[in-house]
């Protein structure tokens, strides 16, 4: 028989065969594909020709097709005579398949050679039980989680190919005994693993736990999340114990990061950032804790207020960084002074405060300050230049009865009469400072006739988005029109309209005449905000009613009112005060926190109130560009309003180069003098209907 005749009876062998005969080259392109191939996979010949083979298996098992054939081709004969596999036809049917396989080389050219032919329900069976092992083993690798099984009475344990990864094995060469599998735990973890299996031979129980394991290949500690179930026989008696183990090394080592950044957050909102101690806020709080055992000690807590006399002249003479030196030198003689229970702070500027405690009468006390106001005086060298400066000291005495915020506000009335006698003064606060506060009442009583007389009026000022400067906002500021005083600012009479509960009746007026106005701003500009101060004494259900009236009155969109508070009333809030803020989200209105870092426990509130924006406080502003701890406060508060999806704020801009560097620490919005001082209604309105003037963002 000649050549082309057995070439032709192989041909038509080939095509006449019940199996289906598959031919590829050494790139997985299929050269040969006969009638019977056509029928199992329902391609004809032509669009089988030159495809890849790898299309004849789902896309999940095409990449170990890939690589078996690689593997083939640069073995020269493969690795097993006979596959079992899942194959797919042209229209996305799965079914089971058995392929014969081999290898004919040529001169130039590798072939692999597969005779495939459908196999029964068993071998289906067992396909499946094969695929869902893959499948085990993908997902225990995705997730990071190994498995073991340990049978009761046998020292040999099973471990998943993945949990030898974990413990630094590579799968198949790991030690399959239960004592080196302990071995790997870290020896002061050892015994509760220990512990905990023998409770559950004794008991039957399951547990979870966390423990350290050392890796076998590079000795590094790892810490894993172990859940582990006891199987029982029908008797009752554990028989097995199967567990997962899970990597949480990382996980770990981020909530140690983010309880440290927490720390820092918190440290750096209740110290002073120039001498570490203790600022404004923790003040409050040392007092309040002062003032208490006072009460129940039947003793008393002075508060001393501490001002260096002159030191503005001397800061601008010498230059900032020598004042600030100056500055840390009197915190450390402070510090240096005080007793174990006492409280040195720094409250501001050239403020510092000293909570003294168990202090017996008047007299100690001032004794106290003399002592105090001697080790201040000392001299205090700065480079070569030496330097005295003198301070005054306003000490109020308080026996528990009397509010944290009144006896820090006594003392600095005393202080106030200390400087107006000539500085270098101490003063006691007495009753002549109580009769002084009554004139308080005067200005109370005008308040009451302001409220009546329409003289509380509110004046705006624009926040801008800092990377365009549009105003997309007005912030409600409360002004008093006093008819012999003129304009009165709000630090002039919101404390007392706090103390004489008349704020909630401002808050209410400021409020109406917000919404009145934004109501009218938004006939031409609908997506303008408008924010509203709230105190702790606003915050109750008369609030939350007056609240959804304006809304309704005014046809004001929620989302468009924007409600701010500061940290401290959060802190002060009371569980129905808590629902009457809940309240007013509710309704759609957007909450905010002034102030925002100089408080207690920034990131819980934004877990337990439904917060929507966050103004960053102007002490951090201030210190921008230079002052890289403020930059680097910014950005983080900037980085996690973006995480949170929550709108940033900076107060109290004051210069370009501030609006610039916000603009790269991502903080989204500002306000402050530099953009604009408040202004009335009319001032706003000219600035919305006109042009609104741009402030620069870049040179």
């Amino acid at each position: 028989m000649q050549p082309h005749d057995l070439n032709s009876l192989f041909s038509n062998l080939l095509h006449q065969a019940a199996d289906a005969v598959i031919v590829v080259d050494a790139r997985g392109r299929i050269v040969l594909w006969n009638a019977a191939a056509t029928t199992m996979f329902g391609y004809p010949e032509s669009l089988a020709l030159d495809a890849d083979a790898s299309r004849l298996v789902p896309e999940r098992l095409s990449m170990d097709v890939e690589r078996g054939i690689a593997a083939i081709v640069a073995i020269g004969t493969p690795p097993v005579s006979h596959v079992t596999l899942i194959a797919r036809a042209a229209d996305g049917r799965e079914f089971p398949v058995e392929a014969a396989l081999s290898v004919a080389r040529s001169e130039d050219a590798t072939y692999v050679a597969a005779i495939v032919r459908r196999v029964g329900e068993r071998f289906r069976k067992l396909a499946h039980l094969r695929e869902n092992e893959r499948l085990l083993r993908d997902a225990e690798a995705l997730a990071g989680m190994g498995s073991f099984e340990w049978t009761v009475g046998s020292d040999e344990i099973t471990w998943s190919d993945q949990l030898a990864r974990i413990y630094g094995y590579e799968p198949g060469a790991h030690p399959k005994t239960l004592a080196a599998f302990l071995e790997r735990v870290h020896p002061d973890d050892r015994e509760a693993v220990q512990k905990q299996i023998g409770r559950a031979l004794d008991e039957g129980s399951s547990w979870s736990m966390e423990e350290r394991i050392i890796r076998a290949d590079t000795g590094e500690a790892r810490v894993l999340a172990s859940q582990v179930k006891a199987l029982r026989d029908t008797q009752g008696n554990v028989v097995r114990l199967c567990g997962i183990c899970h990597d949480v090394t990382e996980q770990r080592h981020a909530q140690e990061a983010l309880a440290a950044a927490e720390a820092r957050v918190r440290h750096t909102a209740l110290h002073d950032p120039l001498t570490g101690l203790p600022n404004r806020d923790l003040v409050l709080d040392r007092l309040s804790g002062a003032l208490g055992r006072a009460s129940r000690g039947h003793t008393a807590a002075a508060v001393l207020l501490i001002d260096l006399d002159n030191f503005k002249i001397i800061n601008d003479t010498i230059g900032h960084l020598a004042g600030d030196e100056i500055l840390r030198t009197m915190a450390r003689r402070l510090q240096g002074a005080s007793r174990t229970s006492d409280t040195a702070a720094r409250i501001g500027g050239d403020e510092f405060v000293m909570i003294c405690e168990g202090v017996a009468n008047d007299g100690e006390t001032v004794a106290l300050a003399q002592r105090l106001a001697a080790i201040l005086a000392a001299p205090v060298v700065v480079g070569a230049q030496e330097f005295i400066t003198t301070v005054s000291v306003g000490i109020a005495i308080g026996r528990g009865k009397e509010p944290p915020e009144q006896l820090l506000r006594d003392a600095d009335l005393a202080l106030y009469r200390a400087k107006q006698q000539g500085k270098n003064t101490i003063e006691l606060f007495d009753e002549l400072f109580r009769r002084n506060a009554l004139d308080r009442v005067e200005v109370e009583r005008d308040l009451r006739r302001a409220l009546s007389n329409g003289e509380i009026e509110p004046y705006y000022q624009p926040i801008v988005a800092v990377e365009t400067s549009n105003i997309v906002g007005y912030e409600a500021l409360a002004r008093w029109h006093h008819p012999e005083r003129g304009l009165i600012l709000p630090n002039d009479f919101l404390p007392i309209a706090e103390e004489t509960h008349l704020i909630g009746a401002v808050g209410a007026t400021v409020l109406r005449a917000a919404c009145r106005q934004l109501a009218q701003w938004q006939q031409k500009h609908p997506r303008l905000t408008m924010a509203v101060n709230l105190s702790l004494r606003q915050l109750d259900g008369a609030f939350v009613h007056t609240v959804a009236e304006l809304l309704h009155e005014f046809n004001i969109a929620p989302a468009t009112l924007h409600v701010e508070v500061t940290e401290s009333v959060l802190l002060d809030l009371q569980k129905s005060a808590v629902s009457h803020l809940n309240d007013i989200a509710g309704m759609g209105v957007r909450l905010g926190i002034d102030d925002f870092g100089t408080g207690y426990s920034s990131l819980l509130y934004l877990k337990r109130f439904p917060v929507r924006f966050l103004k960053i406080d102007r002490s951090f502003v201030n210190g921008l560009p230079d002052n890289q701890e403020d930059c680097a406060i910014v950005r983080a508060v900037a980085q996690l309003g973006t995480s949170l999806e929550l709108t940033t704020i900076a107060e109290g801009v004051e210069t370009a180069e501030q609006l610039r560097m916000l603009r790269q620490l991502g903080c989204r919005h500002a306000q402050g003098y530099y953009i604009s001082r408040p202004l009335p209604a009319r001032d706003c309105t000219n600035a919305l209907d006109t042009t609104v003037e741009k402030v620069p963002v870049t040179d």
